[in-house]
């Protein structure tokens, strides 16, 4: 019965939106609908997928519910428009050595993995290397420092590079040094990380960037034709992140993995509920371990504080959850949670219900302001939150330094421009 509740509340949910915002690619309408799919799917248990409990549904029922709270409620207030008003522009200088130091750190990690080849690891083993497991000298993540540098500067401006890029490619003005060189920091951050994540998400901007301004009537004929090469560019992609699969795994099947990436998060969740490690409690810093990391990272370097007791125990969560568990006979997964694990952790019931909230609140605030702004950096933020958003099955992703600081290094890589209101409209 929860199953078929959660996916009619959140069809009418996305219906709600779409009529609403007059466009199907509203934070809200992707999310609820997306969710409607995910229950829908755990539902049938395909592959002979384990039974789902009712309290994982129970989870889902207060986020989705929440979350369309949420968005109404950013949609209901007022934004102030001024005749005279500020965008932001890409800083090419900054990006640019901001590409150049992800080349040049992957490059010597590209070197051990060349070692590692030579001695015998396959590339699961070695990817297993980059994601899991303690990290030191001798090893793929190495010591702590480099561990530092890599989730807190090179990841997080690898996945910011990312949806510039394509902002730039498909609408911006197409610097090509910039181009160029995100396009070689992508392709040797990939293979030093044995990662599709890079290009997972290339598909789904390059996607939502063609479908929100496919009706953007002041667009140049020169962008407009470029905009027709997405779909050969996302067909391209595709091709990469299967060849990647096969690198990984070279018995891998295709819609095994698609369903397991789907739906796996349901059954994942119930079997981790049952763990004591589901009545720690966090208060925050689960859900926001990403922005935290650093801070507290550097002053337990300079022993200056101690790591805080939630902190540590946000850590051990988050390494509980990477153990890879037997889903069906043709399925294993890890770290598939949902988003609404982490907000559990932080503060129980309440703790999904608030999270969900804010993070719809955020997301149709995000999709607001681009709308009314039209610059590339609002465009690159929605982009970031629809990330979010999909891989909302997996984890909140404010709960990773990786992906978390992108938003603070998108502070530093874009500059302000002045522009007068006619201007404005004229970008949209």
């Amino acid at each position: 019965m929860l199953p078929i509740i959660i996916i009619i509340l959140s069809l009418v949910g996305g219906v709600f939106f779409w009529r609403k915002k007059r466009n199907l690619w509203n934070p809200a309408s992707v999310f609820l609908f997306e969710w409607a799919l995910v229950v829908y799917l755990a539902s049938l248990q395909l592959y002979n997928l384990i039974d789902i409990s009712t309290k994982a549904y129970v989870f889902v029922l207060i986020g989705v519910v929440s979350f369309f709270i949420g968005s109404l409620f950013a949609d209901n207030l007022r934004s102030s428009k001024n005749r005279i008003g500020r965008v932001y522009e890409i800083d090419y200088a900054r990006m640019n050595i901001a590409s150049i130091a992800i080349i040049v750190f992957s490059l010597f990690r590209i070197l051990f993995i060349l070692k590692l080849l030579s001695g015998g690891f396959s590339w699961w083993e070695i990817r297993l290397m980059s994601t899991s497991g303690e990290g030191g000298v001798g090893t793929l993540k190495g010591g702590n420092v480099s561990m530092f540098i890599h989730d807190c500067i090179i990841a997080p401006l690898m996945y910011l590079i990312v949806p510039t890029l394509f902002a730039e490619l498909l609408i911006g003005a197409r610097n090509k040094k910039f181009m160029i060189l995100s396009m070689i920091a992508m392709i040797c951050y990939s293979i030093s990380t044995v990662s599709r994540a890079v290009w997972a998400f290339s598909v789904l901007y390059i996607l939502f960037i063609v479908l929100l301004y496919r009706k953007k009537y002041s667009l140049s004929r020169k962008v407009k034709r470029m905009m027709k090469y997405g779909i050969l560019i996302i067909i391209l992609l595709c091709v990469i992140i299967y060849r990647i699969t096969l690198m990984r795994d070279t018995e891998a099947d295709i819609f095994t993995n698609m369903y397991a990436y789907i739906t796996g998060c349901m059954p994942l969740l119930t079997l981790h509920l049952d763990e004591v490690t589901s009545s720690i409690r966090t208060y925050g810093a689960m859900s926001l371990n990403g922005f935290l990391y650093p801070m507290f990272f550097v002053l337990n370097y300079l022993h200056i504080l101690s790591y805080p007791d939630a902190f540590v125990d946000a850590q051990f969560v988050k390494n509980s959850l990477e153990v890879f568990m037997p889903l069906s006979p043709h399925i294993t997964m890890n770290a598939y949670v949902t988003l609404f694990y982490y907000f559990y952790i932080d503060f129980g019931y309440f703790g999904i219900a608030l999270g969900s909230f804010v993070f719809g609140y955020l997301c149709m605030k995000s999709y607001k302001y681009w709308k009314q702004n039209g610059d590339i950096r609002s465009l690159v933020i929605y982009l970031i939150l629809m990330q979010f958003i999909v891989f909302s099955v997996a984890r909140i992703y404010t709960g990773l330094s990786t992906r978390a600081l992108s938003v603070v290094w998108l502070l530093l890589l874009f500059h302000k421009v002045r522009i007068k209101m006619s201007e404005k409209d004229g970008r949209m």
